[in-house]
């Protein structure tokens, strides 16, 4: 069992696989089964006999079960499409609810068809059953195209039956293949916006800011159905926006996008590869609390004040003792309490140090460093100890919390910072989880984002925190 669990096996499929007398792993079985769980591509050969169905049985097996833990756990709140797939409970075009020449860009939001003769439909992965919500598209070229809202049952053609309520380019108005006048014509540049009050049953457009006016009014039998954000395109291309970008024109009346603020894990990202207008915006985000969370390089380690961070999660340790200390000093300032937390690997990380002229793009030299590759090995353990002896602080070890295969590490220190008393408690995860690194990393952010979210008082439910 030992064996396989150190490869990323699940305790219950190591037990099994232990169970039929399977003790050590193959060579094609140690090789492949990492990668595949680490979500790599993996193509194999060897003889028969050497384990090879082991050796991709056992990884699937282990990544539909966690497919389907996922879609179970995204099944609270508002209604999302059951892919089996977890990308998906995001706001964006599913494309698994498409006709076959509907292309879906790589963000989920930009949508293009090419065909001339054919009209061909998507809607949304998440539908809404109540609340006043809108979202905006922007259309890209001259092409035919119908915005709307729609239910599951409805047909990717929409405004042919019952169950949609569509906006056209031609000025048009659909629902159960009736099409009467509404609004304006729209084409290239113009953005629409769509609302929809689900308590009271109203459906209706925008034109570049200007509001058409009531469209609809939901039908009784549609009442208590999801309404999902759907489009129909014929030789078009258009972009929708759900609220993870700043609105082009603004709803009023209390209207939101439905990936605007309200997501528990809400976020912008403050990097190197951003360009400087880019990274000023997404920090005036995180300081109105537009979003929840600040995903970051140490590109803000120093020199940014954030009033009222809760907490700092370090998904690894800076390379740097110093920068940990800039770091977690984005907390617990001016005599207020503040938590930083860190995710700690007790073992030596292979991760890419690109020293080459393309700085990782297209880089694939996985040798080390010192042999001319882009890789080193990275030991947070010794990181760790050079923190603590920086911080002049000891942190003490909980073994095994609550069964979890993980140890919690704390200590709580108290320190002078330009005269100013910062008091931080640090909250060190060490794991020896069955996942792999990266994907253990994720789960413990967002089981602590989950946790620390869920903690947070009512009247500090839009605080903003940093990653």
């Amino acid at each position: 069992m030992a064996a396989f669990s150190e490869m990323g096996v699940m305790p219950e499929i190591a037990h099994t696989v232990e169970e039929m007398v399977w003790l050590l792993p193959t060579d094609i079985q140690a090789e492949s089964i990492p990668l595949i769980l680490g979500g790599g591509d993996v193509l194999m050969a060897a003889e028969t006999g050497s384990g090879k169905t082991g050796a991709f049985s056992i990884p699937v097996i282990q990544i539909v079960y966690e497919t389907l833990k996922d879609q179970q756990e995204g099944k609270k709140g508002k209604t999302t499409i059951k892919t089996g797939a977890s990308v998906l409970n995001k706001w964006q075009m599913n494309p698994y609810d498409r006709g076959c020449a509907f292309a879906i860009g790589s963000d989920g939001l930009r949508c293009q068809s090419r065909e001339v003769k054919e009209r061909h439909g998507c809607r949304a992965t998440k539908g809404l059953t109540k609340g006043k919500h809108y979202y905006e598209v922007s259309c890209h070229d001259q092409g035919l195209c119908r915005v709307r809202w729609s239910s599951m049952q409805a047909s990717l053609d929409l405004g042919t039956d019952k169950f949609g309520f569509g906006f056209g380019g031609t000025g048009k108005k659909s629902h159960k293949k009736q099409f009467d006048n509404y609004g304006e014509e729209f084409t290239m540049h113009d953005t629409i916006g769509c609302y929809l009050h689900i308590d009271k049953g109203h459906v209706k457009f925008s034109k570049n800011g200007k509001d058409l006016g009531l469209a609809f009014e939901i039908p009784p039998h549609m009442k208590n159905q999801a309404l999902f954000p759907a489009c129909v395109l014929k030789n078009a291309e258009l972009k929708f926006n759900f609220g993870e970008e700043e609105f082009k024109f603004p709803p009023k009346d209390g209207f939101v996008g439905p990936d605007k603020k309200g997501h528990q894990f809400s976020c912008v990202c403050l990097h190197g590869d951003r360009k400087p207008h880019d990274r000023k915006q997404n920090l005036e985000r995180f300081k109105k609390g537009d979003v929840r969370f600040l995903i970051c390089t140490d590109v803000a380690a120093r020199g940014i004040d954030i009033h009222g961070v809760p907490y700092v999660i370090n998904v690894t340790l800076p390379d740097e003792k110093q920068n940990y200390v800039h770091r977690i000093g984005h907390v617990g300032r001016a005599e207020r309490m503040g938590l930083a937390i860190s995710l700690v690997v007790t073992e030596k990380e292979k991760v890419w140090y690109h020293v080459c002229s393309s700085r990782g793009k297209g880089c694939y030299n996985t040798r080390l460093k010192e042999d001319g590759g882009c890789t080193i090995w990275y030991n947070e353990m010794q990181l760790l100890s050079e923190a603590e002896e920086h911080l002049n602080c000891t942190i003490s070890q909980v073994e095994d919390i609550k069964g979890r295969s993980f140890t919690l590490l704390c200590a709580l220190c108290v320190m002078q910072v330009e005269t100013i008393k910062a008091m931080w408690m640090f909250w060190h995860l060490r794991f020896t989880s069955w996942l792999p690194l990266k994907r253990r990393r994720r789960r413990l952010f967002c089981t602590l984002a989950t946790f620390l979210t869920s903690c947070s008082e009512p009247s500090d439910s839009n605080t903003p925190s940093k990653t």
